[in-house]
């Protein structure tokens, strides 16, 4: 319900983008589920979690209370933020939905780091034999988190 601008964040929080590829996804909300559960150390490092993916509003906010999710969820019905973000190219729905991919951006505006849970398989076809997951170690996100914010001197 309402707008989000990462302006509003400017200079005050680094924002940890965290796009999914949606309701049909239980591991993705998992991810969620579990990045949030390790707040405090997002906290303590000035760093916001924003989710987006592309489903109904009113789907969302069903999976949003189903799965307990506090953060903030955001529809990108007109795939604007996932384009931007080049997120559509890593998916098993390309150019439909974003994949499962982070994007930390820090207080400046600066995309400091990128990763991507999908690779397409090398004959192309986002269908068949692409390789990845769709959960990463919270462990895993916190670490890449950490080391970006401590070598921009952004944390």
């Amino acid at each position: 319900g309402g707008e989000f601008t990462l302006s509003e964040l400017n200079g005050k929080k680094n924002v940890l983008l965290y796009f999914q590829e949606g309701i049909m996804c239980p591991p993705c909300w998992t991810q969620q589920v579990d990045l949030e559960k390790q707040k405090a150390q997002f906290d303590a490092m000035d760093t916001q979690i924003v989710m987006i993916t592309v489903d109904p509003p009113e789907a969302l906010a069903q999976a949003k209370a189903q799965y307990g999710i506090k953060d903030i969820l955001l529809y990108d019905n007109s795939l604007i933020a996932s384009s931007k973000y080049g997120v559509l190219q890593d998916s098993m729905h390309p150019g439909e939905r974003p994949g499962h991919v982070f994007v930390l951006i820090d207080k400046s505006g600066t995309i400091i780091w990128r990763f991507s849970a999908y690779q397409p398989p090398k004959n192309g076809d986002h269908h068949s034999g692409g390789t990845g997951t769709m959960y990463v170690a919270v462990d895993y996100v916190i670490g890449n988190v950490k080391n970006a914010l401590s070598s921009q001197g952004a944390a």
